[in-house]
């Protein structure tokens, strides 16, 4: 079953459908994948690679929102957050400032 999942992994076969096909959780799926050596794939448009993190992280710092940033380079708010967090951006307070 692993040797299946992990061929359908990589060529393409996203979690979810992996988990629905084989009848298990999709945490175990990827369990097995990691456990298998199976690379994370980084999904378009739902994340950055580290030239475009960077980037990211340099209009924030000037003051850009996150959801505008997050816009820009067609990503969520959250991802953004969590991204930019761990890579050093202090993330500000979010919510209006008062003047």
């Amino acid at each position: 079953m692993v040797a299946e999942m992990v061929a359908a992994r990589t060529a393409g076969t996203e979690i979810n459908e992996l988990a629905a096909r084989f009848g298990i959780n999709r945490n175990t799926v990827m369990t097995h994948l990691q456990r298998a050596g199976v690379p994370k794939q980084r999904r378009r448009g739902r994340t950055l690679d580290a030239e475009q993190l960077r980037a990211a992280g340099r209009l924030y710092e000037s003051g850009v929102s996150l959801v505008s940033v997050g816009e820009r380079f067609g990503v969520d708010k959250r991802y953004l957050s969590r991204a930019l967090a761990e890579v050093g951006v202090v993330i500000r307070p979010s919510g209006r400032r008062g003047t």
